[in-house]
């Protein structure tokens, strides 16, 4: 956790709020919280069916940047709606010409496989238990 906070280049993320106000986060040391494995769980989702599309959407790694790094200081919008990892790294080091290397370096994936009738039901409610369990700074959004 500390490596990655001081490995930050930018501690501050950007969101349109409510009626189009502009929001302003800063990622402090306390935003950040280790899972019980001792690593920093950065996004958690959820994916019905075919886990390498989906994280391959959000990585984007036939682009070197999802976000130019003169935006980061600012509100700019995602390059598309499911690459909310990238961007957030993007975001997050504007020094770097091509994050994709950090990425593929640095993140790691855990799933729980989930089968059966009602596996859509509980799908939906561990991913909000994930989410509201391990804090992960990239889930966080102001759509609502």
């Amino acid at each position: 956790m500390e490596q990655f906070f001081q490995s930050l280049q930018n501690r501050f993320l950007h969101f349109h709020g409510p009626n189009g106000v502009a929001l302003e986060w800063g990622i402090r040391r306390d935003s950040l919280r280790v899972a019980e494995n001792g690593l920093l769980p950065l996004y958690v989702g959820k994916n019905a069916s075919d886990i390498a599309k989906r994280v391959g959407l959000h990585l984007k790694l036939k682009t070197s940047r999802t976000v130019p790094g003169k935006a980061v200081n600012g509100v700019c919008e995602r390059m598309t709606t499911s690459c909310q990892v990238r961007d957030r790294l993007d975001r997050l080091f504007p020094n770097l010409q091509d994050t994709r290397a950090l990425a593929l370096d640095n993140l790691a994936l855990s799933y729980v496989k989930l089968q059966g009738d009602s596996a859509f039901v509980e799908r939906f409610f561990l991913e909000d238990l994930a989410v509201g369990l391990l804090r992960p700074i990239f889930n966080v959004d102001s759509e609502r």
